[in-house]
């Protein structure tokens, strides 16, 4: 009979629902876009990584509205010439949950600018301006009322300048991550 009981609270326990966070509360966190290390036959290596630090304040129960500051670092190596890059940005973000429950679906977009510097061997160094605009479907999973991990998948448009010359580029990427909550 304990075991029945133990096994019951522990099941109304899992699938209890967590509130969401209220207005007047924040989101701190960080996506990861990009973690790569790459080699083959063709002499070609690579090593890439991004990082997006988030944080946003609820401005309704549901709506929160928010920046996030995009890092990256990338190395490509072929044939004895070697180009680094690094990226840097701010990205204003709104994220809509559509639900309070456990797993919990949430509308996003956002606006982006970043700053993207590129060095081959010792040269001089490039830069590119990229401006872009994303709007995706995310989903939170929360393992405590405070605490979620994250997935999204986004459309992304992105321009970009180096110079005298623009390209436009869309696309869809796949980034997760983690968001904690403070507050109310």
């Amino acid at each position: 009979m304990k075991k029945l009981v133990f096994l019951m609270a522990l099941f109304c326990s899992l699938t209890a629902h967590a509130q969401l966070p209220s207005q007047g509360s924040w989101l701190v966190g960080a996506e990861v876009g990009e973690l790569e290390a790459g080699w083959g036959r063709t002499n070609v290596r690579r090593s890439s990584i991004s990082l997006t630090p988030l944080a946003g304040y609820f401005i309704t129960n549901r709506f929160v509205l928010g920046a996030g500051i995009p890092l990256g670092a990338s190395s490509y190596e072929l044939g004895g010439q070697r180009t680094n890059t690094s990226i840097v940005g701010i990205e204003p973000f709104f994220r809509y949950y559509l639900n309070d429950q456990q797993l919990r679906p949430y509308l996003t977009g956002g606006l982006g600018f970043v700053n993207q510097s590129s060095r081959i061997n010792e040269g001089p160094t490039s830069t590119t301006r990229s401006f872009s605009g994303n709007l995706g479907l995310g989903l939170g999973y929360f393992i405590s009322r405070n605490v979620s991990f994250d997935g999204v998948l986004r459309y992304q448009y992105t321009n970009d300048e180096t110079g005298p010359v623009t390209a436009n580029t869309n696309g869809i990427n796949l980034k997760a991550g983690f968001s904690i909550f403070l507050g109310r």
